[in-house]
């Protein structure tokens, strides 16, 4: 699927779902998530801290934002690697509930990267910005777990690819959850690892 579809399918399901009516009933969509990150891929290991923020700002709609400040200490093979990453996000997404206990939805991101540092001593310093669109689902598999499968499609600077992943979210209480997440890109043979706090508002 080239990128140009996916777009139109991503487009698609989004108009769709903010065209519906009915509220999901059983997911909140007012979060914010916080927690450590690890990207690893055939080019770039990297450790980071991420921060996610939805806002369910209408019936089926919710505002998203994300930043992560990566360290990155080794590309291509080379160890010799001080660079420091800041990404950001910022975009919509709408979602419909299919029961009680299942919701579907979509989100599309700008993406924004930012990158300076050293790499075998010699100052390096790069910038590059794109789009993310994700469709996924929400399923309250028992009272207090949430499995949450995505599909990810990442255009950002000159590389594209399409990634599958899955959040598994327990809750501690109302407010809190532990949030747990892997997303594996086949193209570059990425492996995108997050776990952390939810805190629902």
């Amino acid at each position: 699927m080239t990128h140009k579809r996916f777009l139109a399918v991503a487009a698609t399901t989004c108009m769709v779902v903010l065209s519906q009516a009915a509220a999901a009933r059983g997911f909140n969509y007012t979060y914010a998530d916080a927690g450590y990150r690890n990207v690893d891929s055939d080019s770039v290991e990297a450790d980071a801290f991420q921060a996610d923020l939805s806002f369910g700002a209408l019936e089926n709609v919710q505002v998203i934002a994300g930043y992560s400040r990566l360290l990155i200490d080794n590309v291509d093979g080379n160890s010799d690697v001080d660079i420091d990453g800041d990404e950001f996000k910022l975009g919509l997404g709408g979602h419909f509930s299919i029961t009680d206990n299942f919701d579907i939805g979509a989100t599309v991101a700008y993406v924004d990267d930012e990158y300076t540092g050293k790499i075998s001593h010699r100052n390096f310093s790069d910038s590059v910005d794109g789009y993310e669109a994700v469709a996924y689902g929400r399923f309250q598999a028992v009272k207090s777990f949430e499995v949450a499968p995505r599909v990810v499609y990442n255009d950002v600077g000159s590389s594209d690819t399409t990634g599958v992943g899955v959040d598994l979210i327990y809750d501690l209480s109302r407010r809190f959850s532990i949030k747990g997440g892997a997303t594996y890109f086949d193209d570059d043979s990425r492996t995108d690892l997050f776990v952390g706090l939810r805190i629902n508002m």
